[in-house]
């Protein structure tokens, strides 16, 4: 009986408290004023709890909060406080981990302390540009908060059956992306197409197309290392290529050739028939799309895929001309960008400093360099990564960004040459995901928005880890077969002692 008891207790204490945190979150979206934080702060107390507690919940709450609830504050169906929750997740999982890093005796890896050798630059070029301490957080926030995600995560112990299940939860977010998109489709009609971007938010488009190529290359991955391509996997690829071709995600049709090109690059010489299998439905998805937007006359005339294509060129030439009309197109904001870097040999070396064009609500005249750059529409909210990252760390900067990147990249090969079918697919899916995170820095604002990076920070991360467990086990089997070999050549000089 005091068993029975004590559940019941139990299971009414629980019920109250969820009954109470309940009332508190409508009380949260109904009150206005100064005593919404209170409110705030009375809603975050347990959350917080309970994420520290758990640090891999609170990255699936992140990703959660990133993906799938991030657009309800463009249509303030949430607070704009809510937008808070994401600095504060990482801060969480981020100070929780390098607080235990001590007590665990862990050291820092070659990625890691190279990552922080980034930081120590970021710190000196705002001091020798003598930016403000307002602007450098502004800056260092945009720049390094996904960087220390990163550094927290590879040491949250990640198994190999959790990364898996993480990455069937990111595919039902990618097949989420399907009716929601079809819904916004229904309203808008090909007239908007920035409102069809899923629950990305509006205007993401860019960072929905990154995230569904992304999780498309872990099935081209694991296509290469099954040799095989299960039907569930083609009816997913179908599926996942829905979005983009109502959201008018060019970036999606353009890159999937090249990325399929580049995951097959082995397999032409040793399996060319499963080469030529998946190179076919890469094409097959590419051609079935234009017919589709053809058909439907969804995209402007001249915009679908295969004709985007072939007029590649005349697009480049588009792009210088629009500053003309007001507006600054993407090889523009590349040449502005280069041109006020160079006219400065201090900028070519350290950029005018982290927050120098970094935009932020809350201090939007932190920075005095910020209105000039604007003129040219060198902003971090509107510049691609790669001009943006120029600007603020000049081409020394630029340069540790992308060799960071590599570092990560050449993790990779660990997990490609395990004996673990699993972990070889991780490989090339972790090769893939680097390639289009650092293609997107390019072609859009990647680094800088929230979408793109929880897609691609916590699984480097993950892959990172099991990286060092294959080096670990991969350094262990070459010592025990020195061992063994020095333990053999030892034999015949004993025995012939003994004869004698």
């Amino acid at each position: 009986m005091t068993v029975k008891a004590d559940k019941i207790i139990i299971s009414l204490m629980v019920a109250a408290f969820l009954a109470a945190y309940t009332a508190v979150v409508f009380g949260f979206l109904t009150i206005e004023g100064e005593t919404r934080l209170v409110w705030l702060l009375v809603l975050a107390v347990p959350v917080v709890a309970l994420l520290v507690s758990y640090p891999k919940v609170a990255l699936v709450v992140l990703t959660i909060q990133v993906l799938l609830v991030r657009s309800l504050y463009d249509y303030q169906i949430l607070p704009r406080e809510a937008t808070w929750m994401t600095d504060i997740f990482i801060i969480l999982i981020v100070g929780r981990t390098l607080f235990m890093l001590p007590f665990r005796k862990e050291s820092l890896q070659k990625v890691e302390k190279f990552l922080l050798l980034i930081v120590a630059f970021a710190l000196f070029s705002a001091i020798w540009n003598g930016n403000s301490t307002t602007t450098f957080v502004v800056g260092a926030r945009l720049a390094f908060r996904y960087l220390f995600l990163f550094l927290a995560a590879c040491h949250l112990g990640f198994s190999q059956t959790w990364i898996r299940r993480y990455l069937i939860f990111l595919f039902v977010i990618a097949i989420i992306q399907v009716p929601v998109a079809l819904y916004q489709q229904s309203l808008y009609r090909w007239i908007d197409p920035d409102r069809i971007t899923g629950t990305f938010g509006r205007g993401q488009t860019g960072l929905m197309v990154i995230y569904l190529l992304s999780l498309l290359s872990y099935l081209i991955a694991r296509a290469i290392e099954t040799n095989r391509i299960p039907f569930r996997h083609v009816l997913l690829i179908v599926l996942m290529s829905i979005p983009p071709i109502l959201g008018e995600g060019k970036f999606y049709f353009l890159f999937l050739p090249i990325l399929i090109l580049f995951m097959i690059r082995g397999e032409i010489r040793h399996h060319p028939l499963l080469a030529v299998v998946i190179t076919g439905i890469g094409i097959a998805v590419v051609v079935g799309a234009d017919f589709v937007i053809v058909s439907a006359r969804g995209w402007k005339p001249g915009n679908s895929p295969i004709d985007y294509m072939q007029r590649l060129p005349g697009v480049v030439e588009h792009e210088l001309t629009v500053s003309k009309y007001g507006r600054f197109g993407r090889v523009d904001r590349y040449l502005a960008s280069l041109n006020l870097t160079l006219r400065n040999p201090k900028n070519v070396l350290l950029g005018e400093g982290p927050g120098a064009i970094t935009g932020l609500t809350l201090a939007e005249d932190h920075s005095k360099k910020a209105p000039y750059y604007a003129q040219w529409g060198l902003t971090s909210e509107s510049a691609m990564s790669a001009p943006w990252l120029l600007i603020e760390y000049g081409f020394v900067g630029l340069g540790l960004f992308f060799w960071l990147l590599w570092l990560i990249f050449r993790r990779a090969a660990y997990l490609r040459n395990s004996e673990d079918l699993e972990r070889r697919v991780f490989g090339r899916t972790f090769e893939a995901i680097t390639l289009i995170y650092f293609m997107g820095m390019f072609y859009g604002s990647v680094w800088q928005m929230d979408s793109a990076s929880v897609t691609f920070w916590p699984l480097a991360s993950m892959f990172v880890y099991l990286s060092y467990q294959e080096q670990t086990r991969l350094q262990a089997q070459t010592e025990t077969t020195v061992e063994t070999a020095e333990k053999h050549s030892r034999l015949p000089m004993l025995a012939g002692a003994s004869s004698s």
